[in-house]
């Protein structure tokens, strides 16, 4: 199974090509300031991509109101550009090939974005409904430590990190939103994860910086993965 990771695309998906995959990640922050007609932009554009994916597993971020405001309605859009392709979990999961994915749209709070959740217990009641047994996390925070600095300051979520340690099948965390911690990420106490910042666009909002894709070596018991940078092939204007 190839999974590619895209997050953080701002609208600015037009000028950009996937490379072929059997499942896209996207994880969060579709849209720049969340109405239903970027969303439908969105969907336009992964409709002219979708011969290079038999999956789109979609969630949500601060910047995607929409979400929040009608899901019922975003849910619509997807299905008519994609069908039974899109998929979109908000603390749900999906099970593809044997691989269970889970995501989730919530960050710690800040300033008035959507799915914002002030730090402590409510975020960690959150993070308690993530599987045992998934796999593939998805979500738009970064746990803290992890592709999260800004201005030397760790931005991302302790009880999500501390969740994510308890996960002892899961082999990859996708994630987005703090912009400047794009990379793949692995750490020395949890050396069978992945951990990838996928978030395209720049401090900026230009969409130059690289998605990952990971392959899949599933063998029953244990999974194998490696990783690629890819920077998606820019469309000339």
């Amino acid at each position: 199974m190839k999974i590619l990771c895209v997050s953080d695309l701002h609208q600015k998906q037009n000028r950009l090509e996937l490379v072929e995959s059997d499942v896209l990640v996207i994880a969060g922050d579709i849209c720049s300031s969340g109405e239903i007609w970027q969303l439908e932009n969105f969907a336009n554009w992964l409709k002219t991509q979708s011969d290079k994916f038999s999956k789109a597993v979609i969630v949500a971020g601060n910047h995607d109101w929409c979400f929040m405001k009608n899901r019922p309605l975003c849910l619509d859009v997807l299905k008519d550009a994609i069908g039974d392709k899109a998929v979109y979990l908000e603390d749900s999961e999906v099970v593809i090939d044997g691989i269970k994915f889970y995501g989730s749209p919530w960050q710690p709070e800040f300033h008035r974005w959507a799915f914002n959740v002030p730090r402590g217990e409510r975020l960690k009641n959150i993070w308690s409904q993530i599987p045992d047994d998934v796999h593939v996390l998805i979500t738009h925070s970064p746990p803290h430590g992890i592709g999260d600095l800004v201005e030397n300051t760790h931005a991302g979520c302790m009880d999500l990190l501390n969740r994510v340690t308890q996960l002892n099948d899961l082999f990859l965390h996708v994630f987005g939103h703090i912009h400047s911690g794009n990379g793949h990420y692995v750490s020395d106490a949890m050396k069978s994860v992945n951990f990838c910042n996928a978030a395209v666009c720049t401090e900026s909002y230009e969409a130059e910086q690289a998605s990952y894709l990971y392959t899949l070596i599933n063998t029953g018991p244990h999974h194998f993965i490696t990783c690629d940078d890819v920077y998606l092939r820019r469309i000339q204007s």
